[in-house]
This record gives C-alpha cells, sequence and structure tokens, in this order.
C-alpha cells in the first residue's frame, strides 16, 4: 500500500475494510452461479448532479 492508499485507489481507511466478508447466503449465491441458472444480476445507475467529496468520504 502507498502513503496515499493502495494500487486499486482506496484510502487506507478503507482499504482496511475491503473486501467485505461475504454472510453465508451471499456465499452461496456466488458459489450456486451458472450459465444456465445465474445467481447474479447486473445493475446500471445513472446519476446526475454534483458531490460534495468531503462529505461523501467521510
Amino acid at each position: 500500500m502507498t502513503e496515499r492508499g493502495d494500487s486499486r485507489g482506496f484510502s487506507p481507511t478503507t482499504a482496511a475494510i475491503f473486501p467485505l466478508p461475504l454472510t453465508a447466503f451471499e456465499r452461496y449465491m456466488l458459489l450456486d452461479d451458472s450459465p444456465g441458472y445465474p445467481m447474479v444480476f447486473a445493475l446500471s445507475a445513472r446519476l446526475s448532479g454534483e458531490i460534495d467529496r468531503r462529505i461523501f468520504e467521510s
């Protein structure tokens, strides 16, 4: 990890909690996924407006 964060761009505080552990149900859904019977889905969001980075990162 660098002084500003790790190579993925996480801050040192954020990098300390990721990756988040999966619950038993989340692990089941991940392991049971297959092309014929998908257990995951893609989500797309379109956002607009401005973000107050200081508040967002606190």
